[in-house]
């Protein structure tokens, strides 16, 4: 599978990488009938996003936080 440009075997990955695969399989299947567009940045930012998670998530934690920020305009509020 890629990420960041290189061809990985999932062994090589960190446990937050395949984490945020598995994820990433399993809200594929959604389907949200009221709404006109969905999208899964785990899919469509794949590389950016590992690329991250390698840099800034190889040291121990004690908590991580997973969301998506929408920005300054909130579609999902309206009718």
């Amino acid at each position: 599978m890629a990420g960041g440009g290189l061809s990985r075997g999932v062994s090589d990955l960190s446990p937050l990488i395949v984490s945020s695969r598995k994820l990433a399989e399993r809200l594929r299947p959604l389907v949200f009938t009221k709404a006109s567009y969905t999208y899964l940045p785990l899919d469509y930012a794949r590389e950016p996003h590992e690329e991250y998670l390698r840099r800034f998530g190889s040291s121990p934690k004690r908590v991580v936080f997973l969301g998506m920020n929408p920005g300054s305009y909130v579609p999902f509020l309206q009718n």
